[in-house]
Order: C-alpha cells, then structure tokens, then sequence
C-alpha cells in the first residue's frame, strides 16, 4: 500500500494536505507547521515505512477498541518509521513520542503526528475519527494481505 502526504496549504499553525492511497485522493491531513522537521514541526519530507503497532496513548482509547472490535484486529497504530530527528524525543506524558498518523482536529492534538479528516479550513480537519476509520480499515486489510505500507511526504509544491 503507498500512502503520499502532498502538502498543500503552510500556515505558521500548521500544515494542510492531501492524502492518497495508491494514487486515490482519501482525506485532508493536518500536521505542525513546517521549521525545521524537529520537534515542533511538521516532519521532513522523504519516503517511509509504516507498520502497525501498540501504541501507550492510543491502544486503549475505547472508540479505537471499538473500531478494532468491528474491523476484527488488534488495536494497533500506524506508526512511520524512521524519521529523521525524531528517535527517543519524549513527549508532555513522558512517552516516546512515535510519529503516528491518527485523528484530530488542530495542530495542538499532535506532537508532530499526521493528523487525518474529511474536511479542512485553515489550521483545521473535520470528521477525524471517521476519516481515520475508514483509512484505518485499509491499512489492516494490505498488513493482513501482508503487504508493506509505505508514505511518501511531498512539501508544498
């Protein structure tokens, strides 16, 4: 499965795009503002991995146990692997913070994570949990189809 991120929309809150799912436009993303891709910004542009994961904040928040219910699976979260100056950075709880894509709808619901929706205005997504669903959902059938997911970052043209 091929994800691409196609920034689109740079504010100095955040950070608006598109994203795809093997070449088929899916929802809105929404991530930190672009710096420097540390910490506090959006992360650099490149190719990834994505695996699916246990995840200290996310696994047992009870709307995804419920959506992992329906789909039949574990409740594990989609995590892009190995970004660049993100390793061992920790986050407000103390937890690594993993760079995941996952609902929300402003740039304060991540610590530098791909934020997924349905809709967008400026330095916001809207319907997350239901935009996430559904690319959840096809995320679980390509790892039970056991194929790689990758993501492709691309900044604003």
């Amino acid at each position: 499965m091929k994800l691409v991120v196609q920034r689109l929309l740079l504010t100095p809150n955040s950070t608006c795009g598109n994203l795809f799912v093997d070449d088929a436009l899916e929802c809105w993303t929404l991530e930190l503002p672009k710096k420097d891709g540390l910490p506090g910004s959006c992360i650099q542009a490149g190719l990834y991995s994505v695996a699916l994961n246990r995840s200290q904040r996310f696994s047992n928040d009870s709307k995804f146990l419920a959506l992992c219910h329906e789909l039949n699976c574990l409740p594990l979260m989609p995590e892009v692997l190995n970004v660049p100056d993100r390793d061992n950075v920790t986050g407000k709880d103390g937890f690594r913070i993993a760079i995941r894509i996952h609902w929300g709808n402003w740039a304060s619901d991540t610590e530098g994570c791909i934020l997924v929706g349905k809709s967008h205005q400026t330095d916001a997504i809207g319907e997350s949990r239901d935009a996430f669903a559904e690319l959840y959902a096809k995320m679980v059938k390509a790892v039970q189809n056991f194929e790689e997911i990758t993501l492709e970052v691309l900044d604003h043209p």
